[in-house]
C-alpha cells in the first residue's frame, strides 16, 4: 500500500498565510499617513495661497479707491455713473470666466439665499464706500473702511466656529482703541456723521463676506457675478429717475474704467483668498491698502496727515497684525497635531 507523504513545509506554509490573513495591513497604514501629510501640505499651501490672494486684492482695491476719488475730484462723475461702469465690467468679465472655465450654475438653487444675501450686502457696502470717498479723505475713508477685519473674525468664530484666542480678543480691542484715536478732533478736521458711512459700509462688507465665505461649494466667480447684478440695475435706474449724469473726458473716463476693471479683480481675489483661508487669517492683510492710501492723500491729493491719523492707524494696524499672527499659529498648531497623528499611525 503506497503510503501518504507528510508534507512537512505545510505548517510553515500555514503560518505565513496567518500572518497575511491577520497581520497588520502595512498598506492601510500607508494611505492613512499619505492622507494625513496631504492635509498637512494643503494647510502649508491654502495659508500661502490665501495670503498671496488677499495681498493682490488689497493692492487692486487701493488703485480702485485712487481712481474713484480721483474720478470725484477732477470733474465731479457722480457715484451711480461710477458704480454702473464697474457693475458692467464685472459681468462682463465674469461672463467671459463662466464661459471660459464652463462654470456650472445649477447649484445657485442651492446658494440662492446666501447669494442674495451677498449680492444685497455687498451693494450697500459699495455704495456707502463711494460715497464717503467722495466726503472724506482717501486715507480716512480706507481706514474706517478696514474695520471689516475686526467684524469678520468675530461672526467667523460664531457661524463658521473658527477658532479665537484672549490675544485675538486683545488685538480687536486694540483695533477699535486706534479707531477711537483716529477719529478725534485734529486740527483741520473733526469727528463728523459722515464718518458714520465708511464704518457702517465696513461692517455690511464684513457680513457680505461670510457670505462668500458659506459659498465654498461653488465657482468663484459666481459670487463676483452676484455684486455685479445690483450695479448693473440699480445704478442706471437711479441716474434715469435722477439726472445727475455728468458727460465723461477721456481722463475721467479711464479713471473710471481703471477703477472698475480693478475693482472687479480686487472681489475676484478676495474671493479666491475667502475659499482656501479662514477669514480671521487673511482678512487683516487688506489694512495694507490703508496704508497707501495715506501716501497717496500727501503725495497726489495734497492733504496733511494728522499725528492722531498716524498713531490710530498704527494701533489698529497692530491689532490686525497681531490677528494674522495668532492664526497662523494656529493654523501650524493644527498641522503639528497632523504630523503627530502621522508619525503614531506609522
Amino acid at each position: 500500500m503506497e503510503q501518504t507523504k507528510i508534507n512537512i513545509h505545510k505548517p510553515l506554509i500555514d503560518s505565513q498565510a496567518e500572518d497575511r490573513d491577520y497581520g497588520p495591513d502595512s498598506s492601510h497604514q500607508d494611505d492613512a499617513e499619505s492622507e494625513i501629510l496631504s492635509m498637512s501640505k494643503t494647510i502649508d499651501k491654502n495659508f500661502v495661497r490665501g495670503i498671496i490672494f488677499q495681498i493682490l486684492s488689497s493692492i487692486f482695491v487701493f488703485i480702485m479707491f485712487f481712481c474713484v476719488k480721483m474720478s470725484n475730484s477732477i470733474n465731479g462723475i457722480s457715484n451711480p455713473q461710477i458704480l454702473t461702469v464697474r457693475g458692467y465690467i464685472m459681468m462682463t468679465i465674469g461672463l467671459m470666466i463662466s464661459k471660459v472655465e464652463k462654470v456650472d450654475f445649477s447649484c445657485l438653487s442651492e446658494y440662492k439665499h446666501r447669494l442674495g444675501a451677498r449680492m444685497t450686502l455687498g451693494f450697500f457696502s459699495v455704495a456707502l464706500n463711494h460715497i464717503s470717498l467722495q466726503v472724506l479723505t482717501l486715507s480716512m475713508s480706507a481706514t474706517l473702511f478696514n474695520v471689516n477685519p475686526i467684524i469678520g473674525v468675530f461672526l467667523a468664530a460664531i457661524i463658521f466656529k473658527e477658532r479665537i484666542s484672549t490675544m485675538q480678543i486683545f488685538a480687536l480691542f486694540l483695533a477699535f482703541l486706534g479707531i477711537i484715536v483716529l477719529v478725534l478732533p485734529g486740527e483741520d478736521n473733526s469727528f463728523n456723521g459722515y464718518m458714520m458711512l465708511p464704518l457702517i459700509a465696513g461692517c455690511t462688507r464684513a457680513l457680505a463676506l461670510m457670505c462668500v465665505r458659506s459659498c465654498k461649494g461653488i465657482h468663484w466667480i459666481i459670487p463676483v457675478m452676484a455684486l455685479s447684478l445690483p450695479l448693473c440695475v440699480l445704478c442706471p435706474i437711479y441716474l434715469w429717475l435722477s439726472g445727475e449724469y455728468v458727460p465723461f473726458t477721456w481722463e475721467t473716463l479711464s479713471y473710471v474704467v481703471v477703477g472698475g476693471f480693478t475693482g472687479t479683480l480686487s472681489s475676484i481675489f478676495m474671493t479666491k483668498s475667502l475659499q482656501v483661508a479662514e477669514m480671521g487669517l487673511n482678512l487683516p492683510i487688506s489694512y495694507l491698502s490703508v496704508i497707501l492710501t495715506f501716501l497717496a492723500d500727501e503725495i497726489w491729493f495734497d492733504v496733511g496727515i494728522e499725528w492722531n491719523q498716524i498713531w490710530g492707524s498704527l494701533i489698529i494696524f497692530s491689532g490686525v497684525l497681531c490677528v494674522t499672527y495668532v492664526k497662523y499659529q494656529h493654523s501650524q498648531e493644527e498641522k503639528t497635531k497632523l504630523r503627530k497623528q502621522a508619525s503614531v499611525s506609522y
